[in-house]
């Protein structure tokens, strides 16, 4: 699933929960600048990964964060690995410039 709300102020708030995930599959959270693009479709169906300069996502298969940069890497371990039923919560302050992320109620 793909979906397209822009913010570029204050404090959002968005809540995720996984219906139905096998491991592996690639469920990435996140953000990603658009002004970088013109075709957003795009880039939803490369989930993110060819994007790294734009994407600040969590990898919630894999627990990580996908770390923006000249190359593609998963960087440190972030949270826990989600499955089926479990609930994400995204949480930004674009005013502070911090985003964070808590599974099933827990950072």
């Amino acid at each position: 699933a793909f979906g397209a709300q822009e913010v570029s102020t204050a404090k959002h708030h968005w809540t995720f929960k996984l219906v139905q995930a096998n491991g592996g599959n690639g469920v990435r959270i996140g953000l990603l600048r658009t002004n970088d693009f013109k075709d957003l479709q795009t880039v939803a169906k490369s989930n993110f990964v060819t994007f790294p300069k734009s994407a600040y996502t969590y990898c919630v298969d894999l627990g990580r964060l996908l770390e923006h940069g000249n190359k593609l890497e998963f960087g440190k371990d972030y949270g826990i690995r989600c499955g089926s039923g479990d609930v994400i919560e995204l949480f930004v302050d674009f005013d502070s410039g911090k985003m964070s992320f808590s599974v099933n109620q827990k950072d």
